[in-house]
């Protein structure tokens, strides 16, 4: 919980990653995991079972996602 740490993520939790912008140099950050994932797998290379180009394929990866985030987490909170 130090300063440093609440600056890249004002909610205080992980996962959070700081990135440099290659063409600028400026730094900036993220903290949500779903929009880390879905940055990682656009950025890098990675293989297209990760994350599908297939518009249909990658469209069932989000709505799993999503899912997630709005029904399992809440679910596991109480």
């Amino acid at each position: 919980m130090t300063p440093e740490f609440i600056s890249i993520n004002p909610a205080m939790i992980v996962p959070a990653i700081v990135e440099v912008d290659k063409n600028s140099g400026e730094k900036w950050n993220l903290f949500e995991s779903h929009a880390i994932l879905r940055y990682l797998a656009k950025t890098h290379n990675v293989s297209d079972h990760w994350y599908p180009q297939d518009i249909v394929k990658r469209s069932l990866v989000d709505q799993y996602l999503d899912w997630h985030h709005s029904f399992l987490r809440q679910a596991v909170g109480y």
